[in-house]
């Protein structure tokens, strides 16, 4: 009874599998043979671009991929329009956590009127489209937590109203921060925290009068913090600089502990720990230690520099 029972169950597993399998391929072949020429919801060559997503990144293995190839555009997993039909446009691509693996295509450059794109948490390789470019009505893009490599390319400078970019936690990715990054009054979040990214920090980020908050550490950025960058009412807010190879401030003053210190006592909420610094002429590097940039730390290290120097006084009133 017991193997008639695991022999039944055998059966079922292995058909369940083939129904599964039979499924991805009928949905690839559905998508390939789409004609986007035929549906009315959305352009053409928006219609393509939705294709070529799901053939550069597998889609036949995507968590979901419900309604793919079939129906209208709207009605695929993941994509939404805006605009009354027939007239409508992708305004939306939410594909995070969604199993994507293999390269972004360079036709997305084609949906012009996209506001968010999330392929975050996937298997992402290859580089960003330079083709992104076009995507002027861009609002938030969300590209952490893949493989991407190849750099942040210079795609920012018409992005008039983005709001946050992501590009976090692709530990490959290497290339330099673009100053057109930091083109747009109205971007509000920049995350590119631990993605290998090199070079010295635009100094117009900090010129962003939107700007809140910027993550980039855990890189290998060098050089000196923009001066924009260590101003006192701080914009932007909140700036974290930890684990780069940062070695002085907006002023050139070394990132040495005590200059650290007084730097925090304008107010200037940064987090500056983990930074390797030059120790002076023959000495080797050294590594700038945690230093809170708050008001309670300032005044504590304000009281010693006091103490110590009012001891120094007494000791040298003695000697005399």
């Amino acid at each position: 009874m017991k193997n008639t029972i695991k022999g039944l169950a055998s059966v079922l597993a292995s058909a369940l599998a083939c129904l599964s399998a039979n499924s991805y391929a009928q949905t690839q072949a559905s998508v390939a043979a789409y004609d986007c020429s035929a549906q009315t919801q959305i352009p053409a060559a928006e219609c393509n671009a939705l294709k070529g997503l799901f053939a550069s990144t597998a889609g036949e293995s995507w968590t979901d991929n419900s309604n793919w190839g079939t129906g209208n555009p709207g009605d695929w997993a993941g994509v939404f329009l805006i605009g009354v039909a027939p007239n409508q446009n992708v305004n939306s691509l939410a594909m995070d956590s969604n199993n994507l693996s293999g390269s972004l295509n360079s036709s997305l450059g084609s949906l012009t009127l996209l506001r968010e794109a999330n392929f975050s948490n996937n298997n992402l390789s290859g580089a960003i489209p330079s083709s992104f470019s076009a995507l002027v009505n861009m609002r938030r893009l969300f590209l952490f937590g893949n493989q991407l490599t190849g750099g942040i390319p210079d795609i920012f400078t018409n992005w008039n109203n983005v709001l946050l970019v992501s590009i976090a936690n692709n530990p490959d990715l290497g290339g330099s921060i673009p100053n057109s990054l930091g083109a747009n009054n109205s971007i509000e979040r920049i995350f590119l925290q631990n993605a290998a990214l090199t070079g010295a920090i635009p100094s117009n980020l900090g010129d962003r009068t939107n700007l809140n908050l910027i993550d980039l550490s855990g890189n290998a950025l060098t050089g000196q913090i923009p001066v924009s960058l260590a101003a006192d009412p701080a914009t932007p807010a909140n700036v974290d600089f930890s684990n780069n190879q940062l070695d002085a401030d907006g002023a050139g003053v070394a990132l040495t502990p005590g200059a650290l210190a007084t730097w925090a006592a304008g107010g200037v909420q940064r987090t500056l720990s983990g930074q390797t610094v030059p120790a002076g002429p023959g000495g080797g590097a050294s590594s700038v230690a945690a230093v809170p940039a708050t008001p309670l730390w300032s005044l504590m290290m304000i009281s010693m520099a006091f103490f110590l120097f009012h001891r120094f006084q007494k000791s040298a009133a003695k000697e005399s």
